[in-house]
């Protein structure tokens, strides 16, 4: 199958690879770059905050030097601060070098189109937090001796605050970098959609592998991934934009952090619900049966009533 086969024919965010300033060059000086602000710049401002934290709380130096191995010390909103606080720089570079290396908008990474869809991105949202919600019944009701309920207002709600702002800027980076950005570099060499989907999954995979959670078994974790990755890229050629995966990022990640966390989770928060084991196996059919649902959910049924409505309104 081509790519061509597998979306529509109007003009998609890949179109989009060639316009403005587009020479190979400026693709690989683009990546160092955003890798760079990301990884340099965001990990200054993460060094900067958990010292910020640790006078704040009156640590001695002692203690500074067992947060750098162990921030989840400093409490939940700190920690989730010093963790996150590299993705808005990560932002902030993304935009800065499609702006000046690129001369195109940030838009183009999402979409051709004049404007971003944001139904299309509720869409993607909605969809996937309802096959999360589904699923985390579905394994209460059959192993309820692997839940707690650990939900205490005064911790959760200024945390949930919290990352409802943050989280969203944490995956729309990533999604405009690893769907958007490095798609559209993808493309140049070839717009086959296996090949992105495959280049897209592991370069989304390599650097989730320090994640605790790896450990428990390293080829299922990242096989976990992995598809995630190709997934997300496999419907955005399908849809011919990112919005979708976009939603679903933010919906899976939010899920992580508010509903259901487990003890070597890469980010502690005081989830609704904590889990005392980690499956990697059933994580990963899980995944994978909640990717197919989602696209009988995005791209069979909805597109089916979509059709019926427009039949309905011509007649």
């Amino acid at each position: 199958m081509q790519y061509e086969d597998l979306i529509i024919e109007e003009p998609t965010f890949l179109d989009c690879a060639t316009q403005g300033k587009a020479s190979a060059w400026r693709y690989i000086v683009g990546s160092l770059s955003m890798l760079f602000i990301w990884l340099l710049v965001g990990g200054f401002a993460t060094a900067t905050l958990l010292i910020f934290f640790s006078i704040f709380q009156g640590l001695n130096l002692g203690d500074v030097t067992q947060l750098i191995s162990d921030p989840s010390l400093l409490g939940y909103i700190p920690y989730y601060l010093v963790t996150n606080i590299g993705f808005i720089f990560f932002y902030a570079g993304i935009w800065l070098t499609v702006r000046l290396v690129h001369g195109r908008p940030l838009r183009s990474l999402v979409t051709s189109s004049a404007s971003i869809n944001w139904r299309r991105i509720a869409l993607g949202f909605v969809s996937w937090i309802g096959l999360v919600l589904a699923g985390t019944l579905f394994e209460f009701i059959f192993w309820p001796e692997s839940f707690k309920v650990t939900f205490d207002a005064s911790v959760f709600i200024p945390f949930a605050l919290l990352a409802i702002i943050i989280t969203p800027i944490q995956t729309t980076a990533e999604e405009l970098f690893f769907r958007g950005y490095l798609v559209q570099a993808g493309s140049l060499i070839s717009r086959n959609w296996v090949f992105l989907s495959l280049w897209s999954g592991i370069l989304f995979a390599l650097p989730h592998f320090s994640n605790p959670e790896v450990a428990s078994n390293t080829v299922i974790v990242l096989l976990t991934f992995f598809i995630l990755g190709a997934f997300l890229t496999w419907i955005s050629l399908r849809d011919g934009q990112i919005e979708l995966a976009i939603g679903l990022h933010a919906a899976n990640n939010l899920a992580v952090a508010l509903l259901v966390t487990f003890p070597d989770s890469v980010l502690p928060t005081p989830a609704l619900l904590t889990t005392s084991h980690f499956e990697p196996v059933f994580s990963l059919i899980a995944e994978v049966i909640m990717c197919a649902l989602f696209y009988l959910i995005v791209f069979v049924i909805m597109k089916s009533r979509s059709r019926s409505v427009g039949t309905e309104l011509v007649s």
